[in-house]
């Protein structure tokens, strides 16, 4: 009689164990599918070009809802962004526009110089992908 005890309390133990194993890998994995989610922005098109000066106070972009919640790749690839990042988007009959604004909690650790052409793999910079073929695989 004591072992039939023993085993319902060894199974018992077993599911238990089990169901905990499950969420907890659920819950770290959780993140790592969240980031499949495509997201879609909507580009407003402009009648008038921004002004290319560095400053995001055009006409262009006073009615335009800029996006943010992004990811980052470094220091840690898929990460929630460690400083916020604002993205304007807008596009005329010839050409697309994107304005950024990027906080930064140490601006004297911002690292930019003049280098050759696509020579910036050290210094801080943003990069914009496009799908123009819309096949996943092929980007301008």
């Amino acid at each position: 009689m004591p072992e039939e005890g023993n085993d319902k309390m060894t199974h018992k133990r077993y599911v238990l164990v089990s169901l905990y194993l499950f969420f907890m890998m659920m819950f770290l994995l959780s993140p790592v599918y969240c980031q499949d989610r495509q997201k879609s922005f909507r580009i407003d098109r402009t009648a008038e070009p921004p002004k290319i000066d560095g400053l995001i106070e055009d006409v262009c972009w006073k009615n335009i809802q800029p996006v943010s919640g992004f990811i980052q790749h470094d220091p840690v690839n898929g990460a929630k962004a460690s400083e916020k990042t604002y993205v304007w988007m807008a596009y005329d009959s010839k050409y697309l526009y994107f304005a950024f604004f990027m906080e930064d909690s140490q601006p004297d650790k911002i690292w930019a110089e003049l280098t050759p052409r696509n020579d910036y793999e050290d210094n801080d910079s943003i990069t914009v992908i496009l799908d123009a073929y819309n096949d996943k695989r092929t980007s301008i």
